[in-house]
């Protein structure tokens, strides 16, 4: 590999830099300044004694440590445990260090982790969220680190985490800024892995299980489920903790109803004919003849008798709360008849790992991937009603069922727990490890949805999605194409209004439209010629307005000059990308329900600027899967699959004009910047219509190319009392947004697991209910 001699040059600037700052390097001794107790006669550790969840730190030495810190210390864990975060207050604000650098593995007791800490620190404190159950069992030893060391580092994890591929390129680019941040994003950041996660949150102690076993004692309707499992020469192993997983339930009002599709191997009848003996509870029926697992699975449907179905493949398993979840559930809302959960997967030596932390029903979601999947519970006389499993449907067969299901019931009796009670077995030749391994189950699932949308009367083509695994549903335009009124804003930045215009004749195979473009006080003169010029396309109406800016109160006057059923909110620094990107939007909007429809937007480097709204980020509203490469799937293929959100930005959005003036339009007089999009997507939400984002509209956004950003005390003023206005206005509606799980955090836009969870434990939520 050749680097140029700009490269070499900068590499050894920073080489003299970094030794230079290699001899100088200091260690602080931090400490707990606030109330704690020592436990042992040393004063090693400390608790805490106060009900503060905070502990000040002293050093000792006059002033403490700042920016890259190397932090080493000990732990007396007798409780799962983490620290959440670093607060580190500079003499004007205070700043909340990265909560995952800090995070500590139950398993660990001695911890190592860098940090980056302002530079200048005045006081530095540690926010717990176990408050006092947790002990330092040594002072903290914050080392400032030389560049020199953090390269190392940096060098040291690359080589041993990452492909070196991205770094070669970067350095052959001269780009040694670029690689910097990209080393430090990417590997400054311990592995945090998911069962140490989900050990602190989800693992069960004695008195859970107890308080667990008492509720559900005192539970008036206890209802009995069915468990479908069909089998076929499954590892024995894997099909003993299958079974064992079912057995080892704190809710014990089950039966397992066992189908064996003649298995070749005598030990899985001999297996099965154990637990049968063992436990009156289980059923088996051993097949005759190999049919599919259709067949098999109405063969153990024969066998039940409960209310309720639960599916469960047979090397699958159970968390041992799922079926007292479910339980719980029903006693919250009996009228239920669909209850699914969300789950992750295990590998063959119990090691679980990829959790899919799920929205709350999703329809949109649901046509683009089998979101319920694990675990589901269905009421048994829907299944039946529905005609059980159908033959031709295998691999997806589950998907098909679900479909019959969902038709004889309504979304207000579908339910979602938000708690992984599914373990999904990834073994070598499994979907759960490789996707692709089993293709014939992609087709059999088009199929079922093609089906479902011609049950219930939608004209629509139903394809692959972009990975080829996911589906596309391509829903039919009207024979006579519905006119749709583009709005959108201007001041000046005729370069920016070139490209939209340019991108509206040229890039847009969709015509049947008129463009509306308010003019807010421009005064360069290119910009007046242009508008002139454009305005002899009688598609074009230039309104002229002098009043101050006001993203509101002028979109709402260029829709009350629409003559188009339809409307969409454009920009005026997008650029359309593919030709279709209007056509899929409008056909969107088709589908019943359906209230808004957003677009896919990059930022000019080609990463991910919007692919949906989600609320409750940042305070208000955030963009979920932000910055991604563009082809990147994002988490469990959002970024690339049509799918439900809250919001989506008023960049681009589309609606119907009966719904804009349904809804009162945007909010002029509390919204005249900032999160107005956010209101009119929570107010069309509310008015019963449901908001999707698709993939396959695609355009490029210059994000406040023409406005600016909130860059003066004016402005900031301004947005904070916007902010303000949408929390007092939407309260608790924010941070429950249906469509982000409230296993990831609201911290970032990067989907991370919450520290905590914001879910609810119910045996807790019975106690404090009953007293």
């Amino acid at each position: 590999m050749l680097l140029s001699k700009y490269t070499v040059a900068l590499i050894l600037q920073e080489a003299k830099i970094l030794i230079s700052q290699f001899v100088f390097q200091t260690t602080y001794i931090l400490t707990a300044k606030n109330k704690c107790k020592g436990k042992y006669a040393c004063g090693d550790v400390c608790e805490l004694t106060d009900n503060s969840p905070t502990i000040v730190l002293r050093s000792n030495k006059n002033r403490m440590p700042a920016g890259w810190v190397k932090l080493t210390y000990n732990l007396e864990n007798e409780k799962n445990f983490f620290i959440q975060y670093l607060v580190a207050d500079d003499g004007s604000s205070m700043t909340k260090i990265n909560c995952k650098n800090l995070f500590v593995d139950c398993s660990k007791t001695y911890v190592t982790c860098f940090v980056r800490l302002p530079d200048k620190v005045l006081n530095l404190c540690i926010i717990s969220l176990n408050g006092k159950d947790y002990f330092l069992k040594t002072a903290i030893r914050a080392r400032e680190i030389s560049r020199m060391e953090l390269l190392l580092v940096l060098a040291y994890r690359a080589y041993s985490c990452h492909s070196i591929r991205t770094i070669i390129q970067k350095l052959q680019r001269g780009n040694i800024l670029g690689l910097k941040k990209y080393l430090i994003k990417k590997l400054l950041t311990p592995n945090v892995t998911y069962s140490a996660w989900r050990s602190t949150f989800y693992s069960l102690t004695n008195s859970e299980k107890n308080a667990i076993l008492a509720h559900i004692l005192r539970m008036k309707n206890k209802p009995i489920f069915s468990i479908i499992m069909p089998t076929y020469d499954t590892p024995p192993a894997l099909l003993k903790k299958a079974i064992n997983s079912v057995k080892a339930q704190l809710y014990e009002t089950w039966e397992l109803c066992i189908a064996d599709d003649a298995s070749k191997n005598p030990e899985i009848r001999s297996i099965l004919k154990q637990y049968a003996a063992g436990d009156r509870r289980i059923k088996i029926t051993f097949r005759e003849f190999n049919g599919n697992i259709s067949v098999a699975s109405n063969s153990a449907l024969a066998l039940a008798t409960a209310e309720w179905i639960v599916l469960l493949d047979h090397d699958d398993e159970l968390t041992i709360d799922a079926l007292y979840r479910i339980a719980a559930s029903l006693e919250d809302d009996s009228e239920a008849d669909i209850i699914y959960s969300d789950e992750d997967k295990i590998d063959e030596n119990g090691q679980v790992f990829d959790p899919y932390f799920k929205p709350e029903w999703s329809p949109e979601l649901f046509l683009s991937q089998n979101m319920i999947n694990h675990l589901v519970a269905y009421r048994r006389s829907l299944v039946q009603k529905a005609g059980q499993f159908r033959k031709g449907f295998e691999g997806s067969q589950d998907y098909d069922m679900a479909f019959r299901v969902l038709e004889l019931t309504n979304p207000n009796r579908i339910r979602h727990i938000p708690i992984v009670l599914y373990h999904w077995r990834a073994i070598t030749g499994s979907v759960a490890l490789n996707c692709y391994a089993k293709p014939h189950h992609c087709k059999a699932a088009r199929k079922a949805i093609m089906e479902h949308m011609e049950r219930c009367g939608i004209k629509a083509k139903v394809i692959p999605g972009i990975d080829g695994l996911s589906h596309r549903v391509v829903p039919a335009l009207p024979t006579q194409k519905p006119h749709i009124s583009i709005i959108v804003l201007t001041r000046d930045r005729v370069d920016m209004m070139r490209v939209l215009i340019e991108g509206l004749l040229n890039k847009t195979s969709y015509k049947n439209w008129d463009l509306i473009i308010v003019n807010n006080k421009s005064k360069q003169e290119s910009t007046l010629r242009y508008l002139a010029e454009i305005k002899k396309d009688t598609r074009i109406t230039i309104l002229q307005n002098e009043e101050p800016f006001n993203f509101s109160r002028l979109n709402n006057l260029a829709v009350s000059k629409s003559s188009g059923p339809l409307i969409l909110l454009l920009n005026n620094d997008v650029e359309p990308i593919n030709k279709e990107w209007l056509e899929e939007m409008i056909r969107q909007i088709q589908l019943p329900d359906i209230g808004a429809v957003g677009a896919k937007l990059y930022y000019p480097d080609d990463t991910i600027q919007h692919i949906g709204v989600t609320t409750g980020i940042g305070g208000v509203a955030g963009h979920f899967n932000k910055h991604l490469p563009r082809a990147a799937p994002g988490y469990f293929n959002r970024a690339q699959i049509i799918h439900n959100v809250t919001a989506v930005t008023g960049a681009c959005l589309l609606t119907t004009h009966s719904i804009y003036k349904q809804i009162g339009g945007m909010n002029e007089k509390n919204l005249k910047v900032a999160f107005n999009d956010v209101d009119l997507c929570l107010k069309i939400r509310d008015a019963g219509y449901r908001i999707l984002v698709t993939p396959y509209a695609e355009l490029y956004h210059h994000e406040s190319a023409s406005r600016g950003f909130e860059d003066n005390i004016k402005k900031q003023k301004r947005f904070c009392s916007e902010k303000q206005w949408m929390q007092n206005q939407w309260g608790k509606i924010l941070d429950y947004d249906p469509y982000f799980n409230p296993n990831l955090s609201l911290d970032n836009e990067t989907p991370t697991w919450a520290f905590p969870p914001r879910t609810i434990k119910p045996w807790i939520a019975v106690d404090r209910k009953n007293s």
